[in-house]
């Protein structure tokens, strides 16, 4: 388990330094979550009647697990 916790530290410290080279010295005031720009059509749904056969959505059973 000390070799896999290991190699994931690494893998993490390479992923962070590519993230922050990618970003010049790391800052960027940009980043992060913006609910005001979630992307897609801010209409999309609106006045919709029924369902689009272009949905990919699966109505499935599931169980709740306590």
């Amino acid at each position: 388990m000390a070799k896999i916790n290991a190699a994931w530290q690494a893998a993490s410290e390479d992923m962070y330094k590519a993230q922050q080279s990618a970003t010049g010295n790391g800052a960027n005031p940009g980043a992060g979550f913006d609910p005001n720009n979630m992307g897609g059509n801010p209409n999309a749904g609106a006045g919709q009647q029924g369902s689009n056969p272009n949905d990919n959505v699966t109505d499935v059973d599931y169980e709740e697990v306590k």
